[in-house]
């Protein structure tokens, strides 16, 4: 069964389906071999983290928080999305309290989620 959305493609596009749930790469019933991703290391989260946070300007006045968001991208675990909306949120904060209260969360601690609840 055809949907009509794919009719409008041009012969020979691609749809890239991202997931962390295998079951959904499997459901979309694909004869190519599924790419698994590596998560990223610490140090790509916190530097995505910082770029969303403080923009391109990123300059060093903000060391104190640039401390305490390193520990952040920490707790990201290697997760891009996390990092990024993190530090979305953290744009618009520029206290340092404001950032501790987002790095002592126990938001962090939460046992079996598989998405993390502060996005």
């Amino acid at each position: 069964m055809e949907q009509i959305i794919f009719k409008a493609g041009e012969r020979g596009n691609k749809i890239i389906i991202t997931t962390r749930d295998e079951n959904v790469a499997l459901a979309m019933q694909t004869f190519r071999p599924i790419h698994y991703l590596r998560s990223f290391p610490t140090e790509d989260c916190r530097s995505l983290l910082s770029h969303h946070a403080f923009g391109a300007s990123n300059n060093r006045k903000q060391s104190k928080l640039e401390v305490i968001g390193k520990e952040i991208a920490k707790r990201c675990g290697g997760l891009p999305l996390a990092a990024e909306a993190l530090g979305g949120l953290l744009r618009t904060k520029l206290l340092e309290k404001e950032w501790n209260n987002v790095l002592k969360s126990n938001i962090w601690d939460l046992p079996n989620v598989k998405v993390l609840l502060a996005l």
